[in-house]
């Protein structure tokens, strides 16, 4: 089973040339605590749509996402649900292990949250939603702590 997620059409992200390029990198990455990105696609179309009052003829974009689906959901929607401490413990790691692997290959999340957590079956912790996250240039030794970007 798949979930598929529409991006909103005509978003940023959708009219990026890089996109496919990104998504290919994010369908590379195997690991047990980051959620797979099994397909997508990037459509392109001429539709006539009305902008201020005047009928033109206008390039929409649509992107589809295709992630494996984890059917306990969010970590936010579980989180109050009485979980005893060796499962609390076993997010925790797992979390901090899809994090590592991230940051070993140059990625940096930038808006982790509960809702960005999602849950298999065995309560197994898997990162997602890569909309915001960033490449790190291999050059880059430090990272400016000042800015302040997402949840």
């Amino acid at each position: 089973m798949i979930v598929v997620k529409k991006l909103a059409e005509n978003s940023p992200i959708a009219r990026d040339k890089t996109f496919s390029n990104e998504v290919q990198n994010i369908m590379a990455l195997r690991h047990g605590n980051i959620v797979k990105l099994v397909g997508f696609c990037h459509e392109g179309q001429k539709k006539i749509v009305q902008k201020e009052g005047r009928y033109i003829l206008a390039d929409i974009y649509e992107s589809l996402l295709c992630y494996e689906y984890l059917p306990m959901g969010s970590l936010h929607k579980n989180l109050f649900d009485g979980m005893d401490w060796n499962t609390r413990f076993k997010i925790i790691k797992g979390i901090c292990q899809g994090l590592l692997f991230l940051h070993r290959v140059g990625i940096i999340h930038m808006d982790l949250k509960p809702q960005n957590i999602l849950l298999g079956d065995d309560m197994e912790p898997k990162i997602a939603e890569f909309g915001i996250s960033r490449l790190l240039d291999p050059e880059l030794t430090r990272l400016n702590t000042q800015d302040v970007m997402g949840t």
